[in-house]
């Protein structure tokens, strides 16, 4: 283990166990009391030193126990089995020294990098994670020690989201041995972390028991590393949470991580911002007050009132005053900037080795510019943050003067450039793993800036702190736009660090250019466009300083006009591109249009619809569009001016209103600046954009909400606007649906249905189309509506146009591109048809009183699942189903083709097939009984039961006697339902009563006597998954299907083709056609054929929990199976679960029922106590269990990190895999997954083999630790459900939101 040091620690020892030789050297081991374990929490006792003694003489053998404890060492990792301390990880201690910052004024011992901010005097301290003596010292220097009189209220942070514990006075936390310097974040629940903590100080305990008293801990040698956070909404509204009840003035906040260094801090702002605001209200003055010497002239003026701060310009004070005082504050403005350019001078000269920064900076002073504006904080996606913010420039530089105010160990802003820099001097050859650590560690500073200064706008502006910063932000989920921007993984990481994205001039060395980012000719290159302008023009926009106009981004006011991309249309409008009418209906398009235009075309509708008394007029631009002279223009940026501004994705139309009201403000500050004119650009017809300035009169600067209701026509309309801001190049969000369908009028449908649509699908479409109503019906009525509308775009020409684009292009790049376009407009295509099947399913009359169509969706997680397919499809999405034509009546040479490219039914629709279940090699031949017809049979007892001598430690489980079962089979045939139910004495004369429960997800269909199951002709072999599916939904589907069936027996007389699969040859398959004749008697569905059964005197109940194969449960799927069982164990003898093979699905619904069982019938504490103490020991005590071993035990990172967190975590394994284990006969989901690992590490990495072989596996490793955490679940409900008190186990496991993360991680380690 590099640069750790092993250290072993005596606790509750014997005496002889405290005495070594003095002559000995100790060699870093410390001797330490046990009585003195303690979790942080508590308040831990003063570490007292252990006696060494002197061997006597009649001592035979050596007293101490060093020999075995080294030689024990490498095996004690190994082989702990805690339910924290497990194993693979170590206790590392928490202290270091080399930490410690040297210009902090007070050093108190025991307690590194305890400071207080240099300016506020709010009482807020920060300090690294202390010892308890560092402890003690602090809470003396807050007089807070017991006597003192009159003591202070200190409310103490800690800022950790790992476990730590105390050992003898010093602080340890929990690592990974592999990765010992890496965080081990389990939690960030504050009560889970401290439920960790004890199970953690418990285990720390139960080892020390085991070795005589001693415990093993790492010491870390070498370089301090700190930590940069990612920004969880609940870290501020936690602090906030206890900061706004705490008396600035009596009581002291202290804030502590492990090296007090980047959490510690962030909190140390975050605090200083609430307290100034609690200050402010009690009519003390601002603490960070920007004291400049024009505010002292007019001395009074800029008092904040109400906890805000006011900026007045002084009329009544002598001119000589005001203009010295301006004099003065020029001159301290241009200090702070050469301090700021000196401590960016000493920052880059430490990273610079072999050349001189300040020669580099003076050869390159674009360089220079660029990275004072970065050390100032004023990045692009910063800037633009401000401009979104009520007071944005005031937020920013608040947060800058309290982070410098706290920068004795780490200044936030800074932190920024320094790991940009080092991002940009560590080349690729060097160490690629630490450039990327590097680069993300500096998104995540930027994204932490970000966050702040956001929380200080917060902080400024709500009234009080009911409303919480996370439902703050929630309504502006254009500041989250800004945050995905930085946390984009695609395309140029390094574009978010503008104006340094290119820091190549730092990393060439002589004459090769080791630049790693396109320069700017590539960006406008790849804009389409280019800025061609004067010197003048370019200071302009350089220097513009409003809140939306404004330098760094390098803001433009681009013509909206877009006469390159207007198309031939009927009734043309001047200055109202492409507008058109959508033929047999009162709806009109256009692009942006003129002032004067939109008169026009309000007369134009009255000309056409005389009648009309109201026109309704939408616009659904996202971007920011101010009127000057009567033409609109929009905000673009310099470098990309044909692109649109995605920094406002999300916006609200109210929020965007007051941006284009800034935007029409700045606009007129800079006609007041240069007499009169501004500057504004419009683009040529070859693709250039240019800059014109022109003469504006003030009342002609106007944003869109002016200008629509200032309306007043000669015709007598009423004009009503609205605005539904939709991004741009993108689909609309089922929200901005729900928004456009709010101010539309109903009416009658006016389209017709047709028997087949001729028009192209895709497979997604046809997917989306199996589950919702009337599918053929929806899409047809969709594909009517796109070509009624296609005067100027038809969106699956697009589709089309694309995907041709994308096969053919050559370049990988171009090739990505096309096909993103192409998944655009398909999901595009998707929304609508959805969008349709919603309106279709609700009566016009109740649209706006049942669900809305947000609610729809979300009702149906199987479209979500729909559109991660689209996005994972890829290219393949976009092929057209085939389909093929009879010419003159004469057969296709290919009749199975025809006949199954030509299916239009609404779930068997084209290149779809009916393929058996029934397959080669379906039964397993081990398992002790057969049953025909009813494949991989086999019955266990329901319900474990706990077994062990008072000799034998070994955990061991076996049937209950309460007699009730549990089964598993595959898709059974009519007659083997028959059997298998006689089997357990279900039948009509038999005793028993069965609850049977089908896992299948897909649809399913019985064809003479034998199931079938819907797939694609290209993926026969494959399950048609729909994810999050409903049990209604499939047996809508099957119903639909059976009706689609009988059709096609129909149209056949009598015949219907089907498909079945051969085995050629050992592991290679073949699926060949077969045409059956049969009755319509004998199609049926699942339910029918059970319903069937009940009418013969079977004694079965019958239901359906849809599962996706080889994937986890979903929560509600589990909440399901609990009901089920639940309802059926009072009278059912025997619970039956089958998916298609009778394996996965089916092995695990029988495991959840015997847990379920289990628990349920769990009796009393104590014997649960017994078995959380038991141990396992199947492997060996001294070396520890093989590779091998621990992996088939199931002890993967993510599992046993997963326990740790658990209230019941090593107890809810231990059941799980002794169900596991009793339900092995056809799959033991343990080895699955070990199977499948092996699988993984034998194929070369990033195939598409690696993929799908790695998906599984990671699927099997979630659906086991979905069990165990089940498990967990219904240990922790046990006895709640009689008392109503239970909550639903989706709900539960919201709430454990560290769970999700846990097995989000996609590692097999």
């Amino acid at each position: 283990m590099p640069d750790m040091h092993p250290d072993t620690s005596h606790a509750m020892a014997d005496p002889r166990a405290d005495a070594r030789p003095a002559s000995a050297p100790f060699a870093h081991k410390s001797l330490v009391s046990g009585e003195h374990l303690s979790p942080r929490d508590n308040s831990p006792r003063s570490a007292s030193e252990s006696r060494l003694s002197l061997p006597t003489k009649e001592a035979i053998e050596p007293l101490d126990l060093m020999v075995n404890l080294k030689r024990s060492e490498a095996s004690i990792v190994k082989t702990r089995t805690g339910s924290v301390l497990s194993r693979g990880f170590i206790l590392k201690t928490d202290y270091h020294p080399s930490g410690r910052a040297l210009d902090i004024d007070l050093n108190v011992h025991g307690a590194p990098n305890f400071r207080a901010p240099r300016q506020g005097n709010l009482n807020v301290f920060g300090v690294a994670q202390p010892r308890t003596q560092g402890l003690r010292a602090i809470l003396s220097v807050l007089r807070c020690r017991p006597g003192t009189p009159d003591p202070s209220h200190v409310v103490w942070f800690s800022t950790r989201e790992e476990p730590v514990v105390y050992i003898s006075g010093r602080p340890f936390v929990l690592r990974d041995a592999s990765e010992p310097r890496r965080t081990l974040s389990l939690s960030d629940r504050a009560e889970n972390l401290e439920a960790i903590e004890t199970r953690l100080k418990n285990d720390i305990l139960q080892e020390a028991a085991k070795y005589g008293g001693l415990i093993l801990t790492h010491n870390e040698l070498g370089t301090l590393s700190t930590r940069t956070i990612t920004y969880n909404d609940n870290y501020l509204d936690a602090y906030l949470r206890v900061i706004k009840d705490a008396d600035p003035l009596r009581s002291a906040l202290v804030f502590s991580c492990g090296v007090g260094a980047v959490r510690t801090t962030f909190a140390m702002v975050a605090a200083l911002i609430v307290r100034r605001k609690m200050v402010l209200r009690q009519g003390f003055e601002d603490p960070y007050a920007n004291k400049s010497f024009l505010s002292m002239v007019n001395a009074g003026a800029n008092k904040a009132q109400n906890g805000t701060s006011g900026y007045n310009t002084p009329t009544n004070q002598p001119a000589t005053d005001i203009k010295l005082a301006q004099a003065l504050d020029l001159a301290s403005a241009q200090q702070d900037s050469n301090r700021s350019l000196l401590r960016l001078t000493y920052v880059l000269q430490q990273y610079l080795h072999s050349q001189s920064a300040i020669a580099l900076l003076m050869a390159q002073p674009s360089l220079l510019e660029n990275l004072r504006k970065a050390h100032q904080g004023n990045y692009s996606v910063i800037l633009s943050l401000l401009g979104l913010l009520d007071h944005g420039l005031q937020a920013k530089r608040l947060v800058d003067r309290v982070i410098d105010t706290c920068d004795h160990v780490i200044n936030l802003r800074e932190d920024v450039l320094i790991h940009r820099i080092k991002y940009s001097l560590t080349t690729p050859d060097q160490d690629e793993e630490k450039r990327e650590e590097l680069l993300n560690k500096a998104s995540r500073a930027l994204e932490q800036y970000l966050f702040m200064i956001a929380f200080a706008s917060y902080v400024d502006t709500v009234p009080d702190f009911n409303q919480t910063f996370s439902e703050w932000l929630k309504t502006r989920s254009e500041i989250w736009n800004q945050v995905k921007f930085l946390r984009k993984s695609q395309g140029s990481r390094l574009n978010v660090f503008a104006p340094i994205n290119d820091l190549s001039h730092l990393s060439r060395s002589g004459a090769a250019d080791k630049s790693m980012v396109a320069g700017q000719k590539n960006d406008v290159e790849m804009t389409g466009g280019q800025l061609v302008g004067d010197e003048y023009s370019d200071h302009v926009v350089k220097n513009r300083s409003g809140i939306i106009l404004r330098e760094g981004a390098r803001t433009l006011l681009k013509s909206d006009q877009w006469l390159s991309k207007s198309q031939r249309v009927l009734h043309s409008v001047r200055g109202a591109i492409n507008f058109r009418n959508i033929p047999g209906t009162n709806i009109y398009a256009c692009g942006q249009p003129t002032e004067a235009a939109i008169d026009e075309v309000v007369c134009l509708v009255k000309e056409n619809y005389p009648n009309a008394n109201k026109v309704v007029w939408v616009t659904l631009r996202e971007e920011p569009i101010v009127y000057i002279n009567g033409a609109p223009y929009c905000l673009r940026r310099e470098r990309f001016s044909l692109r649109n501004m995605k920094d406002y994705g999300g916006i609200s139309a109210s929020r965007l209103e007051v941006l284009e009201e800034r935007l029409r403000d700045d606009v007129l500050a800079e006609l007041e600046a240069f007499g009169g004119r501004v500057l504004l650009h419009t683009e040529t017809a070859d693709g250039s954009v240019i800059p014109v300035w022109e003469d504006v009169r003030p009342s002609n600067v106007m944003v869109l909400k002016d200008i629509m209701s200032s309306r007043r026509t000669d015709v007598d309309v009423e004009v009503q606007y609205a605005r539904i801001p939709i991004t741009s190049e993108h689909p609309p969000d089922f929200t901005d649906i729900s928004e456009l369908m709010d101010i539309s009028t109903t009416g009658t449908d006016i389209f017709g249905e047709e028997p087949v649509n001729k028009r192209p699908s895709y497979q997604i479409i046809n997917s989306l189309l199996r589950i919702v109503r009337k599918g053929p019906a929806v899409k047809n009525a969709v594909d009517e509506a796109i070509d009624r509308c296609a005067t100027v775009f038809n969106v699956r020409d697009q589709i089309e146009e694309a995907r041709l684009r994308a096969e053919q292009a050559t370049d990988e790049k171009q090739k990505r591109v096309h096909a993103s376009k192409g998944l655009q407009n398909l999901r595009r295509y998707f929304e609508l048809i959805a969008f349709q099947a919603f309106l279709q399913s609700t009566m016009p009359d109740t649209i706006r009183s049942v669900e809305s169509f947000e609610q729809f969706i979300e009702d149906r997680p199987v479209i979500k699942t729909f559109q991660k397919e689209l996005i994972i499809d890829g290219l393949h999405a976009l092929r057209p189903l085939e389909r093929t034509d009879v010419d003159g009546g004469v057969a296709h040479p290919d009749e199975v083709k025809q006949v199954v490219v030509n299916r239009s039914g609404s779930i068997l629709s084209a290149s779809t097939i009916l393929k058996s279940d029934f397959f080669s090699n379906l039964q397993k031949m081990t398992l002790p009984e057969r049953i025909e017809g009813a494949p991989n049979f086999r019955r266990l007892p329901l319900t474990l039961k706990f077994a062990s001598s008072s000799g034998d430690p070994t955990l061991a489980f076996d049937g209950a006697g309460d007699g009730k079962m549990v089964c598993g089979s595959g898709m059974p045939t009519v007659q083997g339902l028959r059997r298998a139910l006689q089997r357990v004495d279900a039948g009509p004369h038999g005793s028993n009563v069965v609850f049977w429960t089908s896992l299948r997800e897909e649809p399913v269909i019985y064809v003479a006597g034998r199931p079938h199951v819907l797939r694609l002709v290209d993926k026969p072999l494959e399950n048609v998954e729909a994810t999050g599916v409903t049990t209604n939904m499939v047996e809508n589907m099957e119903a639909r299907l059976k009706l689609d069936v009988l059709r096609e027996v129909r149209q056949g007389e009598g015949r219907i083709l089907l498909h079945d699969e051969v085995e050629e040859r050992p592991g290679v398959f073949n699926i060949i056609p077969i045409w059956e004749t049969v009755s319509e008697e004998d199609i049926m569905t699942p339910r029918d054929v059970f319903n069937l059964m009940v009418r013969e005197g079977y004694k079965v109940d019958y239901d359906r929990v849809a599962i996706t194969d080889e994937q986890a449960p979903l929560p509600d799927a589990l909440s399901q199976l609990l009901e089920r069982v639940r309802l059926g164990y009072p009278q059912a003898g025997d619970f039956i679960f089958n998916c298609q093979m009778g394996r996965g699905r089916t092995t695990t619904g029988m495991i959840t029922a015997s847990l379920i069982s289990t628990i349920m019938n769990w009796s009393g504490e104590d014997e649960g106590d017994t078995i959380e103490e038991a141990e396992v020991t199947s492997y060996d005590s001294i070396d520890g269990p093989s590779e091998e071993e621990a992996y088939l035990q199931g002890e993967y990172k993510t599992i046993l990190q997963l326990v740790g967190v658990l209230s019941y975590g090593k107890l809810a394994k231990r059941l799980t895999d002794r169900a596991i284990d009793l339900m092995q006969d056809v799959q033991n989901l343990r080895k699955a997954i070990y199977d499948y690992k092996l699988k993984v590490g034998a194929c070369d990495r990033g195939s598409a083999k690696h993929r799908k072989l790695m998906n599984v596996a990671v699927n099997y490793l979630f659906r086991y630790g979905t069990l165990i955490v089940f498990t967990d679940y219904l240990l922790e409900m046990r006895g709640l459900s009689s008392t109503g008190q239970e909550k639903p186990f989706s709900t539960w496991l919201r709430e454990h939101r560290e769970i999700e993360k846990l097995l989000g991680r996609r590692s097999l380690d």
